[in-house]
């Protein structure tokens, strides 16, 4: 195996290899290889998108796996190297990490995005209101005020009438 192999290609071969290089990925996408799959796209970076299929390949194994750090991984090497397929995905995936209880993942999120969709601060508000996690809280809220201060700003006020104790947490000082 040799998932860093886009490192020793150049754009040129990549688009040579395009073909054979997706189906390593497809191979790499199942569960016990991801990680591998992860690095391969890691090594191409911007290339990515030279290779047709591996940019909604990678969207699939977003949306299927079930290992949070590799959804997180594959969706912010998608949001640095094709941006509006990224956000077209995001709102989605944010609600799919929800419902699976992979909240961890969304502060490391919310320090890659430079813009939040409407979805993903609803998703966050919910997450705050109704986590017991101190230490989540505290992590998303500073994510959003280093990173995404309006949002910041406009939750505030209604996490510390929803819960007064939100006061005690660090970033609200």
């Amino acid at each position: 195996y040799a998932p860093r192999l886009g490192e020793q290609l150049s754009d040129a071969d990549v688009k040579v290899l395009g073909e054979p290089l997706l189906q390593v990925a497809q191979a790499w996408a199942v569960r016990e290889r991801q990680g591998y799959l992860v690095a391969l796209l890691t090594s191409l970076g911007k290339r990515m998108a030279l290779v047709p299929g591996l940019v909604k390949l990678t969207e699939t194994v977003i949306e299927d796996t079930v290992n949070p750090s590799t959804s997180s991984a594959l969706l912010t090497l998608l949001y640095e190297h094709a941006q509006e397929r990224a956000l077209a995905i995001v709102g989605p995936t944010v609600k799919r990490w929800r419902k699976r209880g992979w909240e961890s993942q969304l502060p490391p999120l919310l320090a890659t995005l430079t813009q939040l969709p409407p979805s993903v601060e609803e998703v966050i508000e919910e997450v705050l209101l109704r986590t017991d996690s101190l230490g989540l809280a505290a992590s998303l809220l500073t994510a959003l005020r280093y990173r995404h201060t309006g949002l910041f700003v406009r939750l505030v006020p209604r996490l510390l009438k929803a819960d007064r104790s939100y006061f005690c947490i660090e970033p609200l000082w």
